[in-house]
């Protein structure tokens, strides 16, 4: 790696390579403003590609530049990367500056899962985070309808509400989404909105058909109520006392469900293995 003056024509952009969505035409101009008066204090990074360079990372300075006519940026030129090294050196920098929306970061992340190979905590050393915090980026990615993903990138619909929504089936999510715009749902209404449809689920099917999936979705439920309370405990305030005591008396009642299911698939597998006996005993 080194670094050196390259001049801005030589640079291109491949599309998708930058993990950014959206660019601001008024900040790009106060950038290339500054880029007058102050000077570059940044280099960009690229990636040597016979005699241009790829744009790895600086988009925004680029485009300033250009904008005002700027002929050369100072830059990091590396000689050869892996792919998944670009995505790495695309990334880590926007994310050390809280510049990408959720979803940029989440679909950034999932390209990376998915051209290396890596573990979620192979990733997570990658960049730094946690391996929570990249499988939360990754299940919003994978576990959201296109319709969703453009509520959040035009900021429709909350973060925290989304993560919610990964709860669903896909074929429910959209719906959920209108009726949580519609009523202007706080991030704990609408998890407790969330809980809800997925209990009105319960009692679909039969046997042990029936219980296999009453189980799941008491387990989905559980995980929404915990996100929830995890989320208040971090901001209490005497508004949410009464939240969080419908919240304890709802988990309560999810336990009593989980219980009876319990009993009842005991049931079920001592009546199936007395009724095998009998039929032995005919057979003989």
């Amino acid at each position: 790696m080194e670094i050196r003056s390259i001049e801005t024509e030589k640079i291109d952009v491949v599309p998708g390579r930058n993990p950014r969505l959206i660019f601001s035409p008024g900040y790009i101009e106060s950038l290339g403003q500054s880029l007058l008066t102050d000077g570059q204090e940044t280099p960009i990074v690229v990636l040597r590609r016979g005699e241009r360079f790829e744009l790895i990372h600086g988009e925004n300075r680029l485009r300033a530049a250009r904008l005002k006519r700027i002929r050369t940026l100072t830059a990091k030129v590396f000689n050869a990367l892996s792919e998944p090294e670009i995505i790495c050196k695309a990334l880590k920098p926007n994310l050390a500056q809280s510049k990408l929306g959720l979803l940029e970061v989440a679909l950034k992340v999932v390209e990376l899962k998915n051209c290396s190979g890596w573990s979620h905590g192979r990733i997570a050393q990658q960049l730094c985070w946690s391996q929570r915090w990249v499988t939360d980026r990754i299940r919003i990615a994978e576990g959201l309808t296109p319709n969703i993903r453009r509520l959040i990138s035009t900021s429709c619909l909350k973060h925290t509400q989304a993560r919610l929504l990964t709860k669903l089936p896909l074929e429910e999510q959209d719906g959920a989404a209108i009726e949580i715009m519609r009523r202007r749902m706080t991030g704990k209404q609408t998890a407790l909105y969330v809980a809800q449809l997925l209990g009105n689920r319960l009692g679909v099917g039969s046997d042990a058909t029936r219980l296999i999936t009453e189980s799941k979705h008491l387990l989905l439920i559980l995980h929404v109520v915990a996100d929830s309370c995890c989320t208040k405990l971090a901001s209490i305030s005497e508004n949410s006392l009464s939240e969080i005591g419908d919240i304890y008396h709802l988990l309560v009642r999810l336990l009593g469900k989980i219980s009876a299911i319990v009993h009842r698939s005991d049931a079920q597998k001592a009546n199936a293995q007395k009724a095998n006996g009998e039929n032995k005993g005919v057979s003989e």
